[in-house]
């Protein structure tokens, strides 16, 4: 009774948004957070429409009908999506990832007249003028197993699944239903499409399939907006590996027992690169603040973490480990370095590392007047804009 209610009040279909209905539409009946209810839009000739679930958040998609037009990009988010659903947790020889039963459309059984090769792009024929990309590698790894490509002539089974307005043929080994609801990811990243939480608090990632293309366009980026939190007044005083912060603690979301991030490692065009992430409270938080930020040349305190604090501020969470964690009603009266960080850190990853290195002395102080310069200049692919 309480879901049925939540969705006639949070949640209508997805073409109730659009002036008029036609096949440009898809998925109109799909239930899509109404944060925007009231808002119309106007159906273009030569695009299509659909729902498009990214970091816990519905958008409208647009994509081109033609190849030669404009790319895929979003039109407005519609808010961030509570419920539960059904998903197909997919185990491959990479590991396990999960897709959302909504956005697959069915499990096939693979025969040499359902292949064909395009350069270097093996390709799935299902009918109805429907043709899939077949993934044989995936683009994230637990971290306990190795990079592994598919042979075609292994692939026996693949779930045809949906991302954007594009297809693709995932092979698996195994597959299990399972149920989660979709944690809040601030602001865009390009390893993981969303990350699932299941009922026994486990993080499950559904990756992004499009093998290193480029995501959405720039509009896709939600409004930064000031999120309203319990009111908490003072600063927290903390100890990460030797350096200490005075953090504002109306910045602070969460202080929390020391937590063990999750790690994956992402597979581009560079290389492998360690991604490391925490699930709390439905938020997803990847930028962690810890001894290794500084690199293990740079440290100055053997301290094991204790402490967990998550940070967040106009759609951006950070994750701090530290050793120490003290309230102060107020700041003390000398002066304290970061209060014009805004023209102190560099934009250049190797710059914010000499920066960081050069103020070990130095007491920082982190308030929500430099919170997002502190964020671009600790992880410079942040963008300000």
């Amino acid at each position: 009774m309480f879901e049925s209610r939540f969705k006639r009040q949070f949640y209508q279909s997805f073409g109730a948004f659009f002036l008029t209905q036609d096949t440009s539409i898809h998925h109109s009946t799909r239930l899509v957070p109404s944060l925007v209810s009231g808002e119309s839009f106007e159906v273009q000739n030569g695009y299509y429409y659909y729902p498009m679930r990214q970091g816990g958040s519905v958008y409208i998609g647009r994509a081109a009908k033609h190849e030669d037009a404009a790319g895929e990009t979003y039109l407005a988010c519609l808010g961030h999506d509570y419920l539960s659903y059904r998903l197909y947790e997919v185990e491959t020889p990479n590991g396990k990832c999960v897709f959302p039963h909504d956005e697959c459309l069915g499990r096939y059984r693979v025969t040499d007249l359902d292949v064909y090769c395009v350069g270097q792009t093996w390709w799935f024929h299902c009918g109805s003028h429907l043709d899939a990309e077949i993934v044989l590698s995936m683009p994230l790894s637990e971290t306990d197993r190795d990079a592994f490509c598919f042979l075609m002539s292994d692939v026996e089974h693949v779930l045809l699944v949906q991302q954007g307005h594009r297809f693709f043929a995932v092979p698996y080994v195994s597959i299990r239903d399972v149920e989660g609801v979709c944690s809040r990811m601030p602001s865009q990243r390009s390893w993981a499409k969303n990350i699932w939480v299941n009922p026994l608090n486990q993080a499950m990632v559904e990756p992004w399939l499009f093998d290193g293309d480029p995501l959405f366009e720039a509009a896709s980026k939600k409004e930064r907006m000031k999120f309203i939190q319990s009111a908490k007044n003072g600063y927290y005083f903390v100890n990460v590996c030797g350096r200490m912060f005075w953090v504002e603690a109306s910045l602070v979301l969460s202080v929390l027992p020391y937590q063990v991030p999750q790690t994956i490692i992402q597979f581009t065009d560079a290389g492998a690169e360690c991604v490391d992430f925490l699930v709390h409270d439905g938020h997803c938080v990847d930028r962690i603040l810890s001894g290794a930020t500084f690199g293990e040349e740079l440290a100055v305190s053997s301290a094991k973490a204790a402490f967990t604090l998550i940070l967040e501020w106009q759609n951006e969470s950070i994750l701090v480990s530290c050793s120490s964690c003290d309230w102060h009603d107020n700041v003390p009266d000398y002066d304290v370095a970061f209060d014009g960080i805004s023209s102190l850190l560099p934009t250049s990853e190797e710059g914010g590392r000499d920066f960081l290195s050069s103020a070990l002395s130095s007491e920082m102080l982190i308030n929500k007047k430099n919170y997002l310069s502190f964020v671009a200049g600790v992880w410079p692919s942040f963008s300000l804009a």
